[in-house]
C-alpha cells in the first residue's frame, strides 16, 4: 500500500519496486526498524517516517537512531499538500523521545540537495 509506495499513490504500482521495499522491510524489521505514519481525521495517510539503530543502517556510529526517511505529502493531488502543518516536527519529536526511552545518545539524519526520486536502478 501507501507505506511501500512512499506516499505516491497517484502512480501505478510497480510490483518490482514494491517487492524490493517489502523484502527490505521484512529483512530490516528484526534489526530494530521502526516506522510511523500520520493518519489525519479523514483516515488519510499524510506522512511517514522510518528509522533504526545506527548499527543496522548504512551509517557508522554507535548508540544512535538513524532516520532513513521522513516524508510528508507535498502535492495538491490526493490528500493535498500537508507540509507546513507541523507533521515533520512531530515525527522528529517522536523519534527523539524514542531515542531517549531506548537509551540512545541521539539521532542522525541524512539528506539530499536535489528533489529527484531514485530510479529503479538504484534499488538493483
Amino acid at each position: 500500500g501507501t507505506f511501500f509506495r512512499c506516499l505516491h499513490d497517484e502512480r501505478p504500482d510497480d510490483p518490482k519496486v514494491s517487492g524490493l521495499r517489502r523484502d527490505w522491510y521484512e529483512k530490516t524489521k528484526p534489526k530494530g526498524l521502526r516506522a510511523k505514519v500520520f493518519i489525519d481525521d479523514n483516515g488519510d495517510i499524510v506522512g511517514l517516517c522510518q528509522y533504526l539503530p545506527i548499527e543496522h543502517s548504512p551509517f557508522e556510529g554507535k548508540d544512535l537512531l538513524a532516520i532513513l526517511c521522513i516524508a510528508v505529502h507535498g502535492y495538491e493531488h490526493l490528500v493535498g499538500n500537508q507540509r507546513g502543518k507541523g507533521y515533520g516536527r512531530l515525527f522528529l519529536e517522536h523519534i527523539e523521545e524514542d531515542a531517549k526511552k531506548s537509551g540512545k545518545k541521539g539521532i542522525v539524519v541524512w539528506g539530499k540537495d536535489f528533489p529527484e526520486w531514485n530510479p529503479i536502478s538504484f534499488y538493483e
